[in-house]
Formats: C-alpha cells, sequence, structure tokens
C-alpha cells in the first residue's frame, strides 16, 4: 500500500486571493502536517485514491509528491498551471486598482487636500461636474446693466466668479457686489444671481466647488484613474508573458526580454538576446544571477509563481 503525500489548496479569500484548507477531508487517516502560512500537506493512506482527480464542487486538486513535501509555489503551479496562476495574480491586481480608485484619490484644491471617492457613480458625477463647469465658462458672459437674463441659463463672469441667475428679469442699472458665498444671493435689478457652485463627493461629505475648482480637479482625477488603469495593464501583461514562457529550445534566436522557465518552473529573462547554445546551459538559479547561453545571457527572476506574486501595481 503507497502512501500519497497531498496539497490541498482552496481558491477563495486568503493571502494573494487563496486560503488553505483548515480541516481533514474524508478518506484521510493520518496528515503529514498543517501549515496555514503556506500550505496543507496531508497523507492519503487509500490505494484506490487517485491523486490526479479534480473535486469541481471545492476546486481542489490531488497529486502524489513522493519526498511528501510540497512548496506552496508547487501547489498553485500544479493546481492553476502558469497561465492559470497568472490569470488569478491578474484578477486580483484589477481588483486591487479598483480599491485603490474607489477607496479616494487626493486632490489639491487652492491650496487644500481633498479626497474624492471615485466609485464608478462617482465618475460619472465627475464628469457631469466638468460638462456642467466647462460649459459655464465657455458660454459665460460679462455683467452688463438694464439686460435681460434667463433663469438657470444666463451665466456671467465678474472678478473671474461665475453666476448663474436664478430667477429671470432684467439687471440694474449699476453692477451689484458679487458675493463669493455660495448660498448668499445677489440682487440684481429684478435678477437674482448666485454663485455657480457644483457639488462633488468627498471622504468627509459633499462640498460645492466653484467652476474654476472643477476644472482643475477634474484633470487631476482623470489622471488618478488612468494611473491605477495603467498600472493594472502593465502588471497584466508582465504576468501574461511571464507565465507564457515554455522551456528553452538550443540553437533558437531569442530576443531581448524573452522569458523562458526551467524544468523546475524557475524563470529566467533575456537581458541580451541572441542565439542560444547547441546544448542546454546549467542555470544560475540565484535571484539575479546570470548565465550565458550561446550568445543570450539570461537573469534569474526567481520562480515564476513567486515572480507572478510579487507582481504589483
Amino acid at each position: 500500500m503507497s502512501t500519497l503525500y497531498t496539497a490541498v489548496v482552496y481558491p477563495q479569500a486568503g493571502p494573494n486571493g487563496f486560503s488553505y484548507a483548515a480541516s481533514v477531508p474524508n478518506g484521510v487517516t493520518s496528515y503529514y502536517g498543517v501549515v496555514p502560512s503556506t500550505c496543507t500537506i496531508m497523507a492519503y493512506n487509500s490505494p484506490t485514491w487517485n491523486p490526479y482527480s479534480t473535486n469541481a464542487a471545492d476546486r481542489t486538486q490531488y497529486w502524489e509528491d513522493s519526498a511528501g513535501t510540497l512548496t506552496l509555489e508547487q501547489v498553485l503551479q500544479r493546481c492553476y498551471g502558469n497561465s492559470g496562476y497568472a490569470t488569478q495574480v491578474s484578477n486580483n491586481l484589477k481588483t486591487q486598482a479598483g480599491t485603490n480608485i474607489s477607496s479616494g484619490i487626493t486632490v489639491d484644491v487652492n491650496g487644500s487636500s481633498y479626497v474624492f471617492t471615485m466609485s464608478q457613480n462617482d465618475q460619472i458625477n465627475a464628469q457631469a461636474a466638468f460638462s456642467s463647469a466647462l460649459a459655464a465658462s465657455q458660454n459665460a458672459k460679462a455683467w452688463a446693466a438694464s439686460t435681460a437674463e434667463t433663469a438657470y441659463t444666463s451665466v456671467v463672469e465678474v472678478n473671474n466668479n461665475y453666476y448663474i441667475a436664478y430667477t429671470s428679469g432684467s439687471t440694474g442699472s449699476t453692477e451689484p457686489t458679487f458675493t463669493t458665498e455660495f448660498s448668499t444671493p445677489v440682487t440684481d435689478g429684478s435678477v437674482t444671481w448666485y454663485l455657480f457652485g457644483i457639488v462633488l463627493g468627498t471622504t468627509t461629505g459633499n462640498v460645492y466647488f466653484t467652476v474654476q475648482e472643477i476644472l482643475s480637479i477634474y484633470p487631476q482625477l482623470v489622471a488618478a484613474v488612468n494611473a491605477q488603469r495603467g498600472s493594472y495593464t502593465k502588471a497584466k501583461s508582465l504576468a501574461t508573458a511571464a507565465s507564457s514562457a515554455s522551456l528553452e529550445s538550443v540553437s533558437t534566436t531569442y530576443a531581448t526580454g524573452s522569458y523562458v522557465i526551467d524544468s523546475n518552473n524557475n524563470l529566467y529573462q533575456a537581458t541580451v538576446g541572441g542565439t542560444s547554445g547547441s546544448t542546454l546551459p546549467t542555470y544560475n538559479t540565484t535571484v539575479g544571477g546570470t548565465t550565458t547561453d550561446g550568445s543570450i545571457t539570461w537573469t534569474c527572476l526567481g520562480n515564476l509563481i513567486t515572480y507572478l506574486n510579487n507582481i504589483t501595481l
């Protein structure tokens, strides 16, 4: 009767998106050891157990390991394969980017810092606010005496501030004093003006901002959101490229930046491109160490799964 050493991994919540079996499954008569920070390794003493079967219900995969010890990297690579695990990593990075955006973006507004929440609805609201502010700045006119104005349509610019008519009517014969308070009306003949204010959500509540402030805020929000999206796209491309690496071929041309793996799933990148030798080299497995292979210089990036885990935004 053979002993099958089995690792169990559940792809649910936990470090890097994974958690580990905390209990002994049915059929286990003894277990080799439970190490939650790495993986759960169990010994099955059932000769009828298929170590390569997959349980679709809990998405757990089992296999035999003669040494009886499996690293977390071996567990993840065998459970998902390199490309499958890269997809898990990419999904985690996407979630992280979304969290970074929605949790708040700090923007400077006239020397004061505000943290703007940027959920999908917040982004839509910010875009609408910018459109309104831009339209106000483009359509505003200078104040003029004895001029007919239309409520909610007429906008005047006074001292680099924008005011919207709250009531229709005709302006007075002399320019009134325009306040810089959002809640204070400006009486002007039969017209009532208010400082044009646009509300945006911040982590401390809704705040009114002027047209000029919105025109300053929105580009900063766009830049921050695009930076997160750009970081995610770059990280995903890196994970995808690295995980697609295959075993090196002899007498083959590899461009600078190409990836290969060895039989132990260690990852190497060509820091100097060229043509590989007629026989496979003995790789330097030290992270950062180099291997000369024909006219190629390979630099070791470490275990592929560990490398993927270390990709950040």
